[in-house]
């Protein structure tokens, strides 16, 4: 009964923030949450679905949120494959809590995982799986039909595999020291995560590791509202960083209010970069378009859903209609030329 209470007191805090942005943009919503479910029971999505196996939880990232989405839409169907999307994930998870990554043999040839990678891996898909399944713990089964056997075992699942990774968290902190989005990536993880621990001892201390990070990410934020990448700033990288703290306003207890404030000039500087078109400025970027980052051998392109949802989510928090106006025109844009040849989410304005 502790846990269930838990779960519906956390859920209730971010259920608000996922609430507004639904009934605000609910067919995009829907929209983003439907790229991230799985087709059939194989519950593979991403690479893994791309490579036809589980490589990575790391590229299950996302289905915690299509979970999120699919509860609110209250729909059956999306809400067993979202689920599957977590479970199979778990399945890489060992007795001892490992979270367990691998690339097929011809990328590896050119670069091999290293323990940093896996468990930089592992805190990108915690975070998003936690918040997932401490939202279904939080819902009436009439909509999802999933046993309690089977969520209670990814539940366990993923708490034993934030203890693991909580005893690398000085590898994660040498590795992403310089990476504002890193770190809030490993901040959601060990937040989100606390609230599925039963173990109290646990649970504080990863409230505790959670404010490290988050403290660590916004020493990297300049005045001018950025989160500095790599020397200076990337639009890419800027909206996941402000996901992730919109995230942590609502799930985090301990979350620093004076943070709320520079998430929000945050947004603002990421919106003053999207033109009345909806067209989003690449031109200066320090790790995506121009800033010449490759990830597995591809060059990097800016995100433009995390955009559209940073724009959103701080717009409906802070019920701020330029925010909410910028996260339309940018999404409009997207819709009307995703389908043209010469579509780049990179666009250089000078």
């Amino acid at each position: 009964m502790g846990l269930l209470l838990c779960c519906r007191c956390f859920a209730n805090d971010l259920s608000s923030l996922d609430s507004a942005f639904y009934s605000h943009f609910k067919g995009y919503a829907e929209t983003i949450a439907k790229a991230h479910l799985p087709t059939n029971q194989s519950g593979l999505i991403g690479r893994n679905k791309k490579w036809k196996a589980l490589y990575s939880p790391r590229f299950q990232l996302g289905a915690g949120f299509a979970l999120r989405i699919s509860l609110l839409a209250k729909r059956k169907e999306p809400i067993q494959l979202a689920f599957r999307a977590i479970e199979v994930a778990t399945d890489a998870i060992d007795e001892d809590g490992r979270v367990n990554s691998a690339i097929p043999a011809s990328i590896a040839k050119m670069r091999e995982l290293s323990d940093t990678d896996i468990a930089s891996a592992a805190a990108f898909f915690l975070g998003d799986a936690c918040l997932g399944i401490s939202a279904l713990l939080s819902s009436d089964p009439i909509w999802h039909h999933i046993s309690n056997k089977r969520s209670s075992r990814v539940s366990n699942r993923l708490t034993a595999a934030t203890n693991w990774l909580s005893k690398r968290t000085s590898l994660l902190e040498s590795a992403d020291v310089q990476a504002p989005n890193r770190l809030l990536f490993n901040a959601r993880t060990f937040s989100a995560c606390s609230h599925l621990e039963k173990d109290l001892v646990r649970k504080k201390h990863f409230s505790q590791i959670a404010s490290t990070f988050s403290e660590l990410a916004f020493k990297k934020i300049s005045k001018s509202g950025y989160f500095i990448e790599k020397g200076g700033y990337d639009t890419s990288y800027q909206a996941v960083a402000i996901v992730l703290a919109e995230e942590l306003i609502h799930i985090d207890p301990q979350f620093d209010t004076s943070f709320q404030k520079e998430v929000t000039q945050a947004s603002t500087w990421l919106a003053r970069r999207v033109d009345q078109s909806g067209r989003l400025d690449s031109s200066g970027n320090t790790r995506t378009c121009a800033g010449g980052e490759h990830f597995i051998g591809r060059p990097k392109k800016v995100a433009l859903i995390d955009v559209f949802k940073a724009l959103a989510y701080t717009g409906v928090r802070t019920k701020n209609q330029v925010l909410l106006t910028k996260a339309e025109l940018l999404a409009s844009w997207v819709e009307k030329e995703r389908h043209s040849p010469s579509f780049d989410p990179c666009y250089e304005s000078n």
